[in-house]
Parts: structure tokens; C-alpha cells; sequence
């Protein structure tokens, strides 16, 4: 998941994902050793914020970190490893479902190519988009719109408590229609 610029809600989005993906394992720069090891310990799904701050930097140091990820796409996909004083040979699973969220086209070629692109944009200056939160707009009758329960409903079970008015996804002291960066500061 990309984006052209920052507060397109790259990191929000890996939120939401972090309460209905089996498993969540929401990091920013991790390093190769634990990234490894973490995913034949848990089976996680991978949530990595920040990929171009990892993969933008010169140093070289990334580049077990592009391995993992490139064959992690794929069941049975191994790293060995010695472990231990012994320096026994360890074969560490990497397969795991994996989201990778970043701005610009900082992922390297061979990780982008087994990818499936989500690219964000920022809502234009004018631009009307509907509130932000469990926010309702009911019908003349009083009673919400189908799409609108639905909505709801999908922001309920994240949550996993009922909706009020003012609140966003059930947090209190969110007003309504306050979202994004400036709310969580």
C-alpha cells in the first residue's frame, strides 16, 4: 500500500487491519533475525509501516530484510540459519501474508513485483467526503439507510461495542467527524 505524500492513511488503514487479520504483528523497521524468527514462532500477518524509511536507506543493511519478503509469498519458502553455540542448522520458515505500507515507490522492484498495489491519495482541498467514524446520517424516516447499517456494522465489529454518536469507532473523547492525524495528536 502506497501513497504520494503523508496523511493519505497508510498507517490507519494498517490499523483497522491490525483488528480483523488473523495474528497481527503491526512493526516498523524490522530486522531481518527477528522478522525470521517471529514468523516461524507465530505465523503472523505482517503489518510493516514505514517501508520507505527501510527501504530508502544506503546502507546496505536491507538486504536479508528484501530476501525474506521476496520468498515470504510463498508456502514452504525457508532461511537457514546456524543457531546456538553449537551452530546447528535451522531452517526458518518465512511464508506469511504480509501488508507493506509506504510513501512513494520505495519497495524494491522484486517485492513490488509480488504485490498486489493499494495506492492511497490524499482527499483534494474542497473535496466532500462523508464524516469519519460511527457517524450515521439517517433517512426522513429517522431510521439509518441499509448501506448506512451495514457501515455501521463493519465499524461495530471491529470495534466490538456499540456505536454512539460522537464517538469514532467507539473511542471516547473522539468528536464527530474528527479524524485522521490531528485527532490522535
Amino acid at each position: 500500500m502506497n501513497s504520494p505524500t503523508k496523511r493519505c492513511g497508510k498507517s490507519r488503514l494498517l490499523e483497522i487491519l491490525e483488528q480483523i487479520v488473523a495474528r497481527p504483528w503491526y512493526m516498523l523497521r524490522p530486522t531481518e533475525a527477528i522478522l525470521f524468527r517471529k514468523i516461524e514462532r507465530d505465523r503472523p500477518t505482517l503489518l510493516i509501516d514505514e517501508v520507505d524509511a527501510i527501504f530508502t536507506d544506503k546502507s546496505g543493511n536491507t538486504e536479508g530484510l528484501r530476501a525474506v519478503l521476496n520468498g515470504g509469498n510463498r508456502r514452504g519458502a525457508k532461511v537457514p540459519r546456524c543457531v546456538g553455540e553449537r551452530m546447528e542448522l535451522v531452517d526458518f520458515s518465512i511464508y506469511a501474508a504480509t501488508v507493506l505500507a509506504g510513501i512513494g515507490r520505495a519497495l524494491p522492484e522484486t517485492v513490488r513485483d509480488r504485490s498486489i498495489p493499494i495506492a492511497l491519495v490524499r482527499k483534494q482541498r474542497g473535496e466532500k467526503r462523508p464524516m469519519c467514524g460511527n457517524d450515521v446520517e439517517p433517512r426522513p424516516s429517522g431510521k439509518p439507510s441499509g448501506e448506512n447499517r451495514r457501515a455501521r456494522g463493519v465499524l461495530l465489529r471491529i470495534d466490538g461495542r456499540r456505536a454512539r454518536p460522537g464517538r469514532l469507532l467507539g473511542r471516547p473523547g473522539v468528536a464527530r467527524g474528527d479524524c485522521g492525524r490531528r485527532r490522535d495528536a
